[in-house]
């Protein structure tokens, strides 16, 4: 699924890119609505299976209340070095079943297993932080994309100079959101 505004931007990935992008472990930005409707972020490792995006969340934490009284979410997944790459997933979070916690271990190793690229801490213990990790329970959630945005600056070339606010206001001008003149 592509959002509207990715139709319209050259720089948008493919769904082959938007996969080996998200295969690669990176930390996403998780945002979800408090009761008052301001949104909140939360740092959360992700596993993404060319269809949905998987998380898996302690069962004491509030993120937990807020979905289960508004279940609506926006992920973000970017890169950390130039050009920037991202993806942005909009979505509903579902509630799934993980017999035995399967799921949320092969979650946890691709962030902390020895192999992994973002595991820094040496010597972890990986038995017993698994103890810690789901001895208050855990909830599974499969969240499938609304819609999806996404940008990869190694495509501006020449664009440059009009890639990220050029494209969105060139969008929000062809939607009437923006005055011939106005931004780029």
């Amino acid at each position: 699924m592509k959002a509207a505004d990715d139709m319209e931007n050259p720089f948008a990935m493919t769904r082959e890119e938007i996969n080996a992008f998200l295969a690669v472990p990176r930390f996403a930005a998780v945002s979800t609505l408090r009761k008052s409707g301001a949104p909140i972020i939360t740092v959360l490792g992700f596993e993404w299976d060319g269809e949905a995006m998987n998380l898996s969340l302690r069962s004491t934490r509030m993120m937990v209340k807020r979905l289960a009284r508004d279940p609506r979410m926006s992920i973000s997944v970017f890169n950390n070095e130039y050009p920037p790459k991202y993806v942005v997933i909009q979505g509903v979070a579902e509630v799934v079943p993980d017999p035995g916690y399967e799921a949320t271990r092969r979650k946890m190793l691709r962030y902390m297993g020895p192999e992994s690229p973002t595991m820094t801490v040496k010597g972890l213990d990986l038995d017993e932080f698994w103890k810690g990790y789901t001895e208050v329970g855990r909830v599974f959630y499969r969240v499938k994309p609304t819609a999806i945005l996404s940008e990869d600056g190694a495509k501006w070339g020449d664009h440059a100079h009009v890639a990220g606010a050029g494209i969105s206001d060139a969008a929000a001008r062809k939607r009437g959101e923006l005055a011939p003149g106005n931004g780029r």
